[in-house]
């Protein structure tokens, strides 16, 4: 084989010319080979972000023998190995686990400039009782700087920098900006990072870090700040973190580029997480969870592994899936006409690539809703794919594959953003195994014209029976061999009753009254709670309003012609206001007076054969929540603060057989629970 190589001359006139081809010698030829492959293989490595020569690169991984080994990125050496710990994990990734027994993790910095440099630090830590050392920077033995879980502290000029708030136990991304007005004219010939073990020539009130660092990266640089916002979303995907929300910073690829962007989340801006492939960080997530809720939603690509190393399946490069949620309640609106209860938590999902062949697995855990599926009753996930929030436009609905025993919720083979648009939202919902899924367009009353619905049927097996009746008659039956849609023309305002019935006998009934899109506007809200000792008072009339007959149907049955009702039991009151003959008609639920600011307590199991249990609390306005663990003799074993809501989730694990107590505090309210562990 012949090897040449190329000779451009000096006055080349355009690119399109062919260069001079020279013969050169077998030792010229194998070191231009050798250069080649080296340059086309720096030009490939992987960097966080994509943001080239960091000058240290840490990160846990799991070996195939389940060991866990803190592995040097840049050399390939590894360090720190530690048997596989029960919880490990940050989001599917293998995290080195600290406790109070760890020596930390001493970390050679040769030849570090300590003029300037960046420092990206993910930390999980256990609690949120005290001060713990994440990492200190030492040199010439001596600690010049540390990060904790509640400041940030130069011990050199004695400056301290505190996080803002209350420190909280939840995971986040650090990043440490070190910047001297002054550079040192010669590096040290060594500096020190110490992970997760307090310096021990400093005498600081703090301990030693407690909980999980999965990665650790130092550029010898200051970063610029699109440099580490590639970084900072490089981690975020990896760990399930959030970027700074406040700023509403994009997620950005490794090219720069934008794979979530603020503009386009509107009000779905919490607990940020996705899957995607970035070869240029060397990132590959497969499957995610928010590291901020773990275990609620679980979404990853062909099925959810046990983590996203052991996940067979492979994204294209440069697929990214983010979603996140309104942040409202996990609990069941009221049903909407023909339509079963949603979930009021909403996902917005935002896609780059084609998903549309893409299969994914979607999982919920049940026990953490606030409303869960009743005797008779499963899971439907729903994604709208309009984008358009209240699905009343096109939605696909994919029944539940199966409900594990813990409560988990699985959906298979789930496709992503199929018309091109980028974005689908979708949510949880309950009901029968055979739904109707509904379009509607309202009849009017000025000038009259009649309205519509668009019927199919969701669910079951065909073939499907239907039949809709008006005040209690039938006006039209048919009988659909697949789930295909049928749409009924000329319906006027009115009460109806729709029955579907499948081929094995399932049934589905719905009486809803059809209302015209310009009748009577009534502002009262779906829900009100009754005060102790107190008559709920409400009004119907509307301001301005003139020439509108009012009505009330009681719970009993009963009516009341008036725009007021004083109401003293809870239960479903039905408003309607007539003008002209045109009649708007509206269901309100009334809720008992609470009991304390505890609405329910859910522990389970109870008893358990294996000390773990978790907790569903429920309250009636969000307020903290402190929670006390005493052992069979009585000892304060565990404890822990919650807060910002009205609905927790937590669990636990107990070791040892006996009877516990479990103690909720919540405002002036105190609830206690015997735990039996078997």
């Amino acid at each position: 084989m012949k090897c040449y190589k190329s000779q451009t001359p000096e006055s080349y006139p355009s690119t399109r010319q062919s260069p001079t081809l020279i013969p050169v010698t077998r030792s010229s030829c194998m070191l231009l080979l050798f250069l080649t492959v080296s340059v086309f293989a720096t030009a490939q490595s992987p960097a966080p972000g994509g943001v080239k020569t960091p000058k240290v690169w840490y990160s846990a991984i799991l070996t195939p023998e389940g060991e866990l080994v803190w592995k040097d990125q840049l050399s390939g050496k590894s360090t720190g190995f530690q048997p596989n710990a029960p919880e490990y994990l940050l989001n599917f990734n293998p995290s080195y686990t600290f406790d109070r027994n760890s020596s930390g993790l001493k970390l050679e910095v040769p030849g570090l400039k300590t003029d300037r440099w960046t420092l990206f630090t993910v930390f999980h830590p256990q609690d949120n009782f005290s001060e713990k050392s994440i990492w200190s920077f030492q040199q010439n033995g001596q600690t010049k700087g540390m990060l904790t879980t509640h400041r940030m502290a130069d011990l050199e000029r004695f400056e301290y920098l505190n996080f803002p708030g209350t420190p909280d136990a939840s995971p986040k991304v650090s990043t440490y900006l070190h910047h001297r007005a002054v550079p040192e004219s010669d590096p040290s010939p060594y500096a020190t990072l110490l992970l997760g073990q307090k310096p021990r020539d400093r005498d600081l009130p703090i301990t030693g870090f407690q909980g999980k660092i999965p990665e650790i990266i130092l550029y010898e640089r200051v970063l610029s700040p699109v440099e580490r916002q590639r970084v900072e979303s490089y981690l975020a995907i990896k760990y399930g973190t959030n970027l700074d929300t406040t700023q509403r910073v994009n997620y950005l690829n490794a090219s720069g580029e934008s794979i979530f962007t603020f503009t386009e989340a509107r009000d779905y801006t919490h607990r940020i997480t996705g899957i995607g492939r970035d070869d240029l960080s060397g990132l590959h997530q497969k499957q995610s969870t928010s590291s901020y809720n773990p275990g609620l939603l679980h979404i990853g690509l062909g099925s959810v592994t046990e983590h996203n190393s052991a996940n067979r399946e492979n994204l294209p490069d440069q697929h990214f899936m983010l979603w996140s949620d309104n942040n409202a309640p996990l609990e069941n609106g009221l049903p909407q006409m023909l339509q079963t209860a949603l979930l009021q938590r909403r996902w917005l999902v935002q896609t780059t690539g084609d998903w549309s062949d893409l299969s994914t697995e979607v999982q919920f855990d049940t026990h953490r809703l606030r409303t869960t599926a009743a005797a008779g009753a499963t899971y439907w996930l729903i994604v709208d794919r309009s984008g358009r929030e209240d699905f009343s436009g096109p939605r696909d609905y994919y029944p539940i594959s199966r409900l594990r025993p813990d409560g988990t919720a699985l959906f298979t083979n789930i496709h992503w953003d199929p018309d091109g648009s980028g974005q689908d939202i979708f949510t949880l919902a309950t009901g029968p195994e055979l739904l109707v899924q509904a379009q509607i367009r309202p009849p009017q009353c000025a000038p009259e014209t009649a309205g519509s619905l668009h019927l199919r049927a969701v669910g079951g097996r065909p073939p499907y029976q239907f039949q809709l009746h008006r005040d209690n008659r039938l006006i039209v039956g048919w009988t659909s061999p697949r789930n295909e849609e049928k749409i009924i023309e000329d319906l006027p305002a009115g009460q109806y009753q729709l029955v579907l019935t499948d081929a094995d006998g399932r049934e589905y009934q719905e009486g809803f009254y059809f209302q015209s899109i310009d009748a009577p506007v009534i502002s009262l809200a779906d829900r009100y709670q009754l005060v102790t000792a107190q008559p709920l008072m409400l009004d119907a009339t509307l301001t301005g309003s003139t020439g509108l007959d009012y009505e009330w149907q009681l719970p009993d049955g009963s009516r009341r012609h008036s725009a007021q009702l004083r109401i003293t039991e809870a239960g479903t009151y039905t408003i309607s206001a007539e003008r002209d003959g045109c009649v708007a008609q509206k269901s309100i639920q009334i809720a008992p007076p609470p009991q304390g600011n505890f609405r329910r307590v859910d522990l389970f199991p109870n008893p358990s054969s294996d000390g773990h249990f978790r907790a569903r609390i429920h309250l009636e306005t969000s307020a903290d929540l402190r929670l006390k663990i005493f052992d069979p003799g009585g000892k304060l074993i565990q404890e822990r603060s919650l807060s910002g809501s009205n609905y927790y989730h937590t669990d636990g694990r107990l070791s040892g057989k006996g009877s516990y107590l479990i103690q909720f505090r919540s405002q002036n309210d105190q609830l206690t629970i015997p735990f039996i562990v078997q």
